[in-house]
């Protein structure tokens, strides 16, 4: 896994606790470098473990995967788990979103299209689209507006 020093052999447990009784009811081994991913494999292991038929999971927002809540949901899992926000732009420096006109405008009035299509994040787990300015001039807080280097800001599809 890799650290603030570097990579190391690492891996990560995974701990199932029941919440009426306060007792670990399992415990799980992942080599994954943190807990994205694992919802889906959380759910099918106390099922197949203990039998259970599951109605509400609660998780911290390292499982927050949309597609896999998603899929929990048309199962009859209510999902309890906190909304990880992908942090694209500091603070002070907003987009607004127009919904009917599917675009997003700068606070300099510069307006973000939807470009490319949908594309599939691996790492998250998720289909957004890219809304890219493409008259983006640099500005006093260009540098600023948003970490990605083409000035893109990504928007999940269900968002």
């Amino acid at each position: 896994m890799k650290s603030r020093q570097g990579k190391h052999f690492c891996y990560n447990l995974q701990a199932r606790v029941d919440a009426e009784n306060h007792f670990i009811a399992s415990l799980t081994t992942v080599f994954n470098e943190n807990e994205k991913g694992l919802f889906l494999l959380v759910a099918e292991q106390l099922k197949e473990e203990f039998g259970l038929i599951i109605k509400e999971l609660l998780a911290d927002a390292g499982y927050y995967v949309v597609t896999q809540v998603e899929i929990l949901k048309k199962q009859g899992i209510e999902c309890y788990v906190a909304i990880n926000h992908n942090q694209q732009h500091f603070t002070g420096v907003d987009f607004e979103y127009d919904e009917q006109k599917d675009k997003y405008v700068c606070i300099n009035g510069q307006e973000l299209l939807p470009k490319y299509g949908l594309k599939w994040v691996n790492k998250r787990g998720s289909v957004v689209k890219a809304y890219i300015d493409t008259n983006c001039q640099p500005c006093g807080i260009s540098t600023q507006c948003t970490f990605s280097e083409a000035r893109a800001i990504y928007r999940h599809i269900d968002q």
